[in-house]
């Protein structure tokens, strides 16, 4: 499954609150995680962190479906009447 721009920000973001590191050396990412101490966050930040994350995964695959039923024609038609 592949995910956007903004939902890999929100799932680092979420990863780096649990205490993780990422760093990236050309086309490859490394995640640590951090076994020292590290300015926790407050659960209601770690929550909200994880909720934007499902929601923006929800949303993704929500799209990602809807445009692969809908037929070609008819996102074309849609397009004509827009433009």
């Amino acid at each position: 499954m592949e995910i956007g721009d903004r939902t890999l920000q929100l799932g680092i973001k979420t990863l780096t609150y649990l205490g993780f590191s990422l760093d990236h050396s050309g086309n490859a990412f490394k995640v640590t995680w951090q076994n020292q101490s590290h300015p926790t966050r407050s659960n209601v930040q770690f929550s909200l962190a994880v909720e934007q994350f499902l929601i923006a995964v929800k949303e993704e695959q929500f799209r990602r479906q809807y445009f692969y039923q809908i037929p070609l024609e008819t996102i074309q038609a849609v397009m004509v009447r827009w433009g």
